[in-house]
């Protein structure tokens, strides 16, 4: 008999735990939903794409999926035209992954 009243008084206090648990989670659910909305953040992907022609090395060398050898690529390509086009950069290595990094050049 006391094993059942153990385990009634057991049984409850557990569910009592989980019911706050489920509540407390609900609670703070809501809080950051209204708190910080999906899809606003404080950046826009364009403002966090590097400039290729304005870039620095360190720069360069900060965007995916471009090694040291093609930063030099990139900054030999300034040095002698003073800019790079475009077409420059389809000439490049994995041109396809890095170039929604960087802002394309008009």
């Amino acid at each position: 008999m006391v094993e059942k009243i153990y385990k009634k008084i057991y049984s409850d206090r557990l569910f009592e735990r989980q019911k706050n648990t489920i509540v407390i989670f609900l609670f703070l659910y809501l809080l950051f939903s209204i708190i910080i909305p999906e899809g606003k953040g404080i950046y826009r992907k364009e403002d966090l794409k590097v400039d290729i022609n304005k870039a620095s090395k360190e720069e360069i060398l900060s965007i995916p999926y471009i090694g040291e050898k093609t930063a030099e690529k990139i900054l030999y390509i300034k040095k002698i035209k003073g800019y790079i086009s475009v077409e420059d950069l389809k000439k490049i290595r994995n041109y396809k992954k890095f170039k929604e990094f960087i802002k394309i050049p008009q």
